[in-house]
């Protein structure tokens, strides 16, 4: 027998227990399901979506900000330096706030939602002349307010936060800074980094629409500033918010002794300059509460 019929015999030998071999079960067909949504990507991405929509006096602003004392109104000269992580008072019983660093004020809020207005939707990152954002801020091209902005974007950079959010038995923490890095060139250009994660943590749906040109127009009154903020994160009911004057000064007065003294200074410093700038459309004061009407 030669090599031909030994490699024939071979191959009919191999086909035969090919044939009564069992064919190997059927691979199950496995159903492919949706990833499920990662709300954060989510929020960024209606985050995104809406801030080319913005009007030009229109901006955006976080709701918690208004629940908490992030941006206390200060006096001149008279802001706080933590050296440690300090606990930052909030009304809402599901935030935590921790802050390490410098205070941050009214005036720096105005800034933070000015630099929100001016990021590129993207890729969070706002680009600008000094003559730019000192405008739009309302301010002058002059040395003195080219000094308030590099210590403005040097506080937002340098001050850490720890906020944590608690949700159906759940929680999710932001630990870092408002900007977290800023390029600045001799011809007066900036690029200034504004925080993703923050944004994808809060979210579109956490987010309030504010009119910055009214919030400009109060200028210095941080006091009037924090409570037209307040108000821009509420909506105004038929009835208007009424405020039983108790609550009012405890909520917006604490350093204030003598409740008739804190509303005496309340209708003048906030309710007064918010009704001139036509955010306030009615005040109605009752013996023992005030109702209050306004407009976005």
């Amino acid at each position: 027998m030669d090599w031909r019929e030994k490699f024939e015999n071979l191959r009919k030998k191999h086909a035969q227990v090919v044939k009564q071999r069992p064919l190997p079960a059927p691979t199950p067909v496995t159903t492919l399901q949706p990833e499920p949504i990662n709300q954060a990507d989510l929020r960024m991405k209606n985050f995104k979506e809406m801030l080319p929509k913005l009007s030009r006096n229109k901006g955006i602003i976080p709701n918690f900000i208004t629940q908490t004392k992030i941006f206390t109104p200060t006096q001149k000269g008279r802001r706080k330096f933590f050296k440690e992580w300090q606990s930052i008072q909030s009304y809402n019983t599901n935030i935590e706030i921790l802050q390490r660093g410098e205070q941050l004020n009214q005036l720096d809020l105005t800034g933070w939602l000015m630099l929100i207005k001016f990021a590129n939707h993207k890729d969070m990152i706002a680009a600008f002349t000094r003559y730019e954002f000192l405008k739009a801020m309302r301010k002058s091209d002059s040395s003195r307010d080219y000094k308030w902005l590099r210590s403005f974007l040097n506080r937002i950079s340098f001050t850490q936060f720890s906020i944590k959010m608690y949700e159906n038995n759940r929680w999710i923490k932001y630990t870092g800074s408002l900007a977290s890095e800023d390029l600045e060139s001799d011809d007066g250009k900036h690029i200034v980094k504004l925080s993703k994660p923050l944004a994808a943590l809060l979210g579109f749906d956490n987010w309030s629409l504010i009119n910055l040109e009214q919030r400009l127009a109060l200028k210095q009154r941080e006091w009037a500033q924090a409570f037209h903020a307040y108000l821009s994160t509420n909506t105004c009911t038929k009835n208007g918010l009424w405020w039983k004057k108790e609550i009012l000064w405890q909520t917006w007065g604490r350093e204030y002794q003598d409740q008739k003294n804190f509303l005496k200074l309340f209708k003048r410093r906030v309710l007064k300059p918010l009704y001139e700038i036509g955010f306030l459309t009615k005040i109605d004061e009752k013996k023992s509460a005030i109702g209050l009407w306004w407009k976005k």
